[in-house]
């Protein structure tokens, strides 16, 4: 199976939060959520067919 990057970002913070993957390799992100709401996680780099379903909605939940 040939390995297909993804990126990840959220939606509100792409600023702080927009990773691209790499085979095997884990990712870490630090980063201050000074914004309340609920926000999407989604795929951020084109990877073929699914890439427009790969969300998770209101995934990133920040309260104030």
């Amino acid at each position: 199976v040939e390995f297909i990057p993804h990126g990840l970002a959220i939606s509100g913070y792409e600023d702080k939060v927009n990773v691209n993957t790499a085979e095997g390799k884990p990712v870490v992100v630090s980063f201050t959520a000074d914004k309340v709401g609920e926000f999407d996680i989604y795929c951020s780099l084109f990877c073929g067919w699914g890439h427009g379903f790969m969300k998770l909605e209101k995934a990133f939940v920040v309260k104030g």
